[in-house]
């Protein structure tokens, strides 16, 4: 990513001159900061390594091509990409069920600059739509008890989706528990008053 681009990103109000120098600061900083973490890491070997993590170059800040480097997020996006690539359900439900595994919780939980808003909002609503994706999957394949474990897992993370009510309210009307549907949509209603002041979706109620 070139250096304007970041500056723009973090420094946005700060004079050029200064977001120069907090720039390169940065990149110093980090550059410890790996390093101290590599040593701590891989013990007395490290010791005697210079790896260089990050690069500048070219007015561009790059990660050392010659490193292998591992990310939750970009594995989280692969495994959702190679989802939307493949014509098997039970492939599918698997790559999805490793992806929502990978999600432990919001993107850079704690930070609250506009690109981590951004981003944070960004994974979760992927992490959402995954989560309905493999409960439609689960839905078609008929697997009882993993569409409750995971409509009740959805609901965790958001108490007002209403995929998960809706499949899940179905699935136990459909194998004979009436009483549970009736609670389980009482619930849902509740819910909805208490966070919102309305009733679910027109839709949903049907």
């Amino acid at each position: 990513m070139s250096k304007d681009k970041i500056i723009d990103i973090f420094y946005p109000e700060t004079s050029l001159e200064n977001a120069d120098n907090l720039f390169h600061q940065s990149v110093s900083n980090i550059r410890t900061a790996l390093k101290t973490k590599s040593k701590t890491a891989t013990g007395a070997k490290a010791e005697k390594s210079d790896t260089v993590f990050i690069i500048y170059e070219g007015k561009t800040l790059k990660l050392n091509p010659d490193c292998t480097y591992y990310s939750d997020i970009a594995e989280f996006d692969s495994l959702i990409e190679q989802s939307l690539n493949t014509e098997s359900s039970t492939e599918k439900a698997r790559l999805l069920k490793s992806a929502l595994m990978l999600y432990k919780g919001e993107a850079l939980e704690g930070y609250y600059e506009p690109w981590c808003e951004s981003l944070r909002n960004e994974y979760h609503n992927k992490y959402i739509k995954s989560f309905e994706q493999l409960l439609n999957l689960l839905t078609e394949t008929g697997q009882a008890d993993e569409i409750e474990q995971h409509c009740n897992m959805l609901l965790e993370k958001d108490n007002l989706n209403e995929t998960a009510y809706r499949v899940l309210i179905e699935l136990m009307a459909k194998t004979g528990s009436t009483v549970s549907a009736e609670n389980k949509y009482q619930q849902m209603l509740r819910v909805y008053e208490a966070e919102l002041g309305e009733k679910p979706p027109a839709v949903i109620i049907e």
